[in-house]
């Protein structure tokens, strides 16, 4: 099974560091998440259409564990 499964976990929490072996995990950058999800509610909310640029800095990175 392990060469056909991957698992990982998400919000890189520190609870989640402590299981071993550690788990791979998604980070989320929530700041730069909400600002994202404002941006488009006005642009929804008002219709605009404009298209943004991309976001400032990455919303998700990987954690490496010892998990893949």
């Amino acid at each position: 099974m392990p060469d056909e499964l991957a698992v990982a976990g998400v919000d890189a929490t520190d609870v989640g560091q402590l299981w071993a072996p550690r788990l791979t995990t998604i980070a989320v950058d929530m700041p730069v998440m909400v600002d994202e999800v404002i941006a488009e509610l006005l642009s929804a909310l008002t219709h605009t259409g404009i298209p943004r640029a991309a976001a400032s800095a990455p919303l998700l990175r990987v954690v490496a564990g010892q998990t893949t």
